[in-house]
């Protein structure tokens, strides 16, 4: 099973522009085939990164996807050795994206795996 947040808007589901500055995270469990099982919403609080990063590991999210994300999130991820995949540089809906995601096709500015 994996885990894969999207940061989104309050509205619209679109992807939030920022890691450390989105309102909540849609999150959706992906099994072994590749198959979404199920899908919700994460509040992000009101930290700049450090308590999103943190709910992330607590969550035992894999993969993040956001349109940005700040080095210092993506430093703490190193430091920390997390298992967790960064996709950066993405726009659109969420739905659009893990979609994507699941087909191998997202395209994205940079990509960090750990």
């Amino acid at each position: 099973m994996k885990k894969i947040a999207i940061t989104v808007n309050n509205e619209n589901d679109n992807i939030y522009w920022q890691f450390g500055h989105c309102p909540r995270f849609k999150v959706f469990e992906v099994n072994d085939e590749n198959h979404i099982v199920s899908y919700g919403y994460l509040p992000a609080g009101d930290d700049q990164g450090g308590q999103k990063l943190e709910a992330m590991v607590q969550n035992d999210v894999n993969v993040i996807i956001s349109e940005g994300m700040g080095q210092g999130v993506v430093d703490k991820i190193e430091e920390e050795g997390l298992s967790i995949e960064v996709y950066a540089g993405v726009k659109g809906k969420a739905d659009d994206a893990i979609i994507k995601y699941l087909a191998g096709v997202l395209e994205a500015e940079h990509l960090t795996v750990h």
